[in-house]
């Protein structure tokens, strides 16, 4: 007689998968990207990401121990909410970054994907922005993190947010929206302060960017050698000099 049983394949399920989210609304979707926080450090701020994919391609790149790449929380462009990591434990998505002087992002930080292509014309759904908004105000509450430490990627210096508008996400949060000027603006008003002229684009700043010199601590000045007449600026790391009218050939000597 034919037995109606049959053997099933065994899937392995690895310990990263099983989890019991701490949000109550989440679904729980493990990543192997997580490691524990340092002893006695809790989350303090919060970072908004947009995937730069759909869902199925921001769950596999976070799912896949080779990207080394995490959130804590995926929120899906209808408002599902996906929990990837503990919160008790650190996602892996701030690199060295740092936050109001204090490095290791990571260390006491809570990550939030959004799910969208952030390419300028995928816009965040009302539900999905909703959503996000109750989870960080949980958030908020929980950990007593304040508004000003709720922040998008590119303000700890990753990938800018394309088309999300964070003042209207600070208003869900109950809170005042924070503006923020301009890069330029602040550099500007910084160089005033020092009495140098602000010209990004002028050679010597342009220079010093590229080899990483630091700051302006001098104006520009100029000098002579041999009859010739040379101007040059001092840096942090330098002062950086050319032959007027030779701007392409600029050198750096130390201070």
């Amino acid at each position: 007689m034919r037995s109606e049983w049959q053997r099933r394949p065994f899937k392995r399920q690895w310990s990263w998968e099983i989890g019991r989210p701490d949000y109550p609304k989440a679904t729980w979707r493990g990543s192997p990207n997580t490691d524990a926080r340092p002893a006695g450090v809790r989350p303090a701020m919060v970072v908004l990401y947009a995937t730069g994919g759909d869902f199925n391609q921001a769950l596999r790149r976070l799912q896949d121990p080779a990207t080394k790449t995490s959130y804590h929380y995926l929120v899906s462009r209808s408002g599902a909410i996906y929990q990837l990591v503990p919160e008790a434990n650190r996602a892996w998505h701030a690199g060295n970054a740092s936050w109001g002087g204090r490095p290791r992002v990571n260390d006491y930080s809570i990550a939030i994907g959004l799910v969208n292509r952030n390419d300028g014309s995928d816009r965040y759904p009302a539900e999905q922005t909703e959503q996000a908004a109750t989870l960080v105000r949980h958030l908020m509450t929980k950990y007593k993190i304040s508004l000003q430490d709720v922040v998008t990627a590119d303000m700890i210096g990753g990938t800018r947010l394309a088309g999300f508008d964070l003042p209207a996400f600070q208003i869900l949060l109950g809170g005042v929206p924070q503006i923020w000027p301009p890069e330029d603006v602040v550099r500007k008003a910084a160089w005033d302060a020092g009495g140098i002229a602000y010209n990004p684009d002028a050679a010597f700043p342009r220079f010093a960017r590229q080899r990483g010199l630091g700051n302006p601590e001098t104006p520009e000045f100029d000098f002579e050698l041999d009859g010739r007449l040379y101007r040059g600026q001092g840096f942090s790391e330098g002062i950086v000099y050319a032959e007027v009218g030779r701007w392409d050939q600029i050198d750096v000597r130390p201070w």
